[in-house]
């Protein structure tokens, strides 16, 4: 009976020693490779693009000329927005141009881009009229709204950024550039922004 207990003993401490011999065994693969590109974008959506209409600008007329006046303005009681949206490297900067047209008349008559001006929601900076800007490459009669050097993405920086007007005005001086009081007639034009990452 003792040998026989004996003889299980030297099995499982045979047993034991061996299996602690025993060798982890591991298999590498070869890498698989990654990789996510992250492209920049800069992108402009539409917040209030209400059309623009100097709806009082027949009564100022008739109200200035009666009284004498030679400045003939109006504003506008909708003033155009969008949001900015951008994700770019932070050794870029980025502006902001509007850019307008000629308000053209039926016939040969026209109120000069020159003629309108308006206030940037960001860049207080008080009235400015369309014409040169330096800053704003895209097109004549142009006018600079907002300019920053990028700080990566919008996002990260409380979301979209609200760039536009906060009012815009027609202003006609007869006599200036040689522009008389223009004829009766409604007078259309368009405006549209420019957002650039530089």
């Amino acid at each position: 009976m003792k040998k026989t207990i004996l003889a299980f003993a030297l099995l499982f401490t045979f047993a034991t020693v061996a299996f602690a011999q025993h060798s982890v065994l591991v298999a590498h693969s070869k890498p698989v490779h990654m990789s996510v590109t992250v492209p920049e974008f800069i992108g402009l959506t539409p917040a209030n693009t209400s059309p623009v209409r100097f709806n009082r600008f027949a009564d100022h007329i008739a109200e200035r000329i009666s009284g004498g006046q030679t400045n003939l303005m109006a504003i506008s009681t909708t003033a155009p927005s969008w949001k900015l949206n951008y994700n770019l490297k932070t050794t870029r900067t980025v502006t902001v141009c509007a850019y307008a047209s000629n308000l053209q008349g039926a016939g040969t008559d026209k109120i000069p881009a020159t003629f309108i001006s308006g206030q940037s929601i960001n860049n207080n900076t008080g009235y400015q009229w369309f014409g040169a800007a330096a800053d704003c490459t895209q097109g004549a009669n142009a006018l600079l709204l907002d300019k920053f050097a990028s700080n990566g993405s919008s996002l990260n920086n409380g979301g979209d950024l609200t760039e536009g007007f906060s009012t815009i005005q027609v202003n006609v001086i007869p006599g200036n550039m040689g522009l008389p009081v223009p004829t009766p007639d409604t007078y259309r034009g368009h405006l549209y922004i420019v957002a650039q990452a530089l």
